[in-house]
């Protein structure tokens, strides 16, 4: 006879083995969700492993070391030097000369402007190289979201076409319908097969468009692609062609001070030791160097400087004024794509209706099985269009941001 103690303990320890068991089978059996790939993780991999992109950033680190050595205080020098034959210098130098330019009238800022100016020049550049990138990424990705979208429909084609195959040799077995509907019936499923087919390869040839583009091997075969949309608009004009002219003007005003600056003096503080053969003596010196005349030189540099700064500003308010006028442009576009793609839509969704009531009446033997294939091809044609109005809507998105000079994902 057991010992009731004994089981008293070893009860609680199967049932806790038991849910143990039970909860993992349940963690097992849990539809994982899918993994969905979104076009900002595409644009993430563009801008992480695109080449162009480094370039830009070595440029635009290439633009801010030479500002930074530009806009430097003068360099401090150091002469050092013996007579070799003994005989007292008639250059009145000394063997050790210690000088220290002192910039009392800003040319090291003014030069630092210049600097600043190219440094705006490479950002302008970098962005310019980034929205190409987005451009090429978000169109590929496009495509990609399409062909899949097609294949969708292919697929969904070619299993109603099987549907009505099966129901139409049932009928034909039964002498419901003549033999030549049954041959009609199988016609339209190798018909689906092909479609079937050539939009995988379609699928296929995308997704190698897209890993050039993105730089990467993209989205595994298994992640679901989310659709395209348009970030929340931001204030001001951010187009890489407008920030290449406003740095276009600002070197231009640079360079117009530093032509105008080639009139000032040099102040420079110099202490020095005497010849090593005599005994020590040391003195000090402030020397002013300026230029007495340099025939014309400066003022036509300042002048020249001035000539190309009004151009910049000219640029820039027509650049400005056109591309007000492409965003409009861009903004009429998706409009009208974003409109075509909800009639799609809607006509899709008439055609589903149509499909279904027209494959009730074929069950019952009140549509003969063109009405069924007449709806079927409806239906593809509708779902068609819309999705094709919905790429054209997702290109005209990407317009938009290239028009406004926005990313999804700012670029670093």
């Amino acid at each position: 006879m057991d010992n009731p103690k004994i089981k008293g303990r070893r009860r609680p320890r199967r049932q806790t083995n038991d849910m143990f068991l039970a909860l993992i089978v349940a963690h097992l059996h849990v539809p994982q969700s899918p993994d969905v790939f979104r076009p900002d993780d595409a644009l993430r991999n563009a801008f992480a492993h695109r080449a162009t992109l480094a370039a830009g950033r070595a440029r635009r680190e290439e633009a801010w070391r030479t500002a930074e050595a530009a806009g430097a205080c003068p360099a401090t020098r150091l002469e050092a030097g013996r007579n070799l034959f003994g005989q007292a210098d008639i250059m009145g130098s000394a063997d050790l000369l210690l000088s220290q330019p002192v910039d009392i009238f800003g040319k090291s800022r003014v030069l630092g402007a210049q600097g600043r100016a190219g440094i705006a020049s490479a950002e302008a550049a970098f962005r310019q190289s980034a929205l190409d990138v987005q451009q090429e990424v978000l169109t590929a990705y496009a495509n990609l979201l399409s062909a899949q979208r097609l294949l969708e429909v292919a697929r969904t084609q070619r299993d109603l076409a099987e549907t009505i195959r099966v129901a139409t040799t049932k009928r034909v077995d039964a002498r419901a319908l003549p033999e030549i509907q049954g041959f009609r019936a199988t016609l339209e499923v190798e018909r689906a097969d092909g479609l079937v087919e050539d939009r995988s390869a379609a699928v296929a040839a995308a997704r190698l468009r897209f890993a050039g583009a993105a730089g990467d091997d993209g989205p595994g075969a298994s992640a679901v692609l989310a659709p395209l949309e348009l970030p929340v608009p931001t204030l001001g004009l951010e187009r890489p062609e407008l920030m290449t002219l406003r740095a276009e003007a600002n070197q231009a005003i640079a360079d117009e001070r530093v032509a105008r600056q080639g009139w000032l003096p040099d102040l420079e503080i110099q202490a020095g030791r005497t010849s090593f053969d005599t005994p020590a003596q040391y003195n000090a010196r402030i020397q002013l160097t300026a230029n007495l005349l340099d025939w014309g030189a400066n003022g036509n540099r300042a002048k020249a400087a001035a000539a190309h700064r009004r151009a910049a500003e000219l640029a820039l308010a027509d650049r400005t004024h056109a591309a007000q006028k492409d965003i409009d442009a861009a903004q009429t576009e998706l409009t009208a794509a974003e409109k075509a793609y909800a009639n799609y839509a809607k006509l899709s969704e008439g055609a589903q209706t149509l499909l279904d009531r027209t494959r009730r009446g074929f069950e019952l033997g009140a549509s003969p099985l063109t009405d069924v294939v007449d709806a079927e091809r409806a239906l593809t044609d509708a779902k068609e269009l819309s999705i094709n109005a919905q790429l054209r809507r997702d290109l005209a998105v990407e317009a938009m941001l290239r028009a406004q000079g926005r990313f999804l994902v700012e670029p670093r």
